[in-house]
């Protein structure tokens, strides 16, 4: 971690201490710390990030009074999305529980294909309980195999 997402934590820290914890979940701040933090790493060799910091600079200060100004907090969700969308496209950053979602998909799929043709050479009707098993199988083994892909991208502080 560097000196700026260092001191940038500090100041969310007592930012946070004026906030009720339904306004922290509601203000999604661990999204906006963790996106603070990937905003730093690029900032060496991104301007759009090096931009960023200074936007999240400003809003960080504005956290205690966000539940009276509505204008702010407009502002803040788009930062957010803004931020989001920039690591996401430019610096291929997955979102939490990316690839275990997609992967879990894949493999429902996958898994219907192969339990309808393994049923149609079986029964020559249409549909049967294999096509349940199929489904089941195939998303818990997509869950599987992406549970390990996050969790490689997460040892390369990859995710937000």
């Amino acid at each position: 971690m560097n000196q700026w997402s260092k001191s940038f934590e500090r100041d969310l820290e007592m930012q946070l201490e004026d906030i009720s914890h339904l306004q922290i979940n509601h203000l999604n701040t661990r999204l906006f710390n963790k996106t603070a933090q990937q905003i730093d790493y690029f900032s060496k060799h991104c301007a759009t990030c090096e931009a960023l910091k200074n936007d999240y600079e400003h809003y960080v200060d504005l956290l205690s009074s966000m539940s009276k100004d509505e204008a702010a907090k407009k502002g803040y969700e788009q930062l957010l999305e803004k931020a989001v969308h920039h690591l996401t496209n430019v610096h291929q950053i997955k979102t939490h529980h990316y690839f275990r979602s997609l992967y879990a998909l894949v493999g429902l799929l996958t898994g219907v294909v192969i339990a309808s043709v393994f049923d149609w050479y079986l029964n020559r009707e249409w549909p049967s309980f294999f096509l349940i098993y199929g489904a089941f199988i195939g998303s818990i083994a997509g869950r599987i195999v992406g549970y390990y892909k996050d969790k490689s991208l997460k040892k390369k502080n990859q995710i937000l």
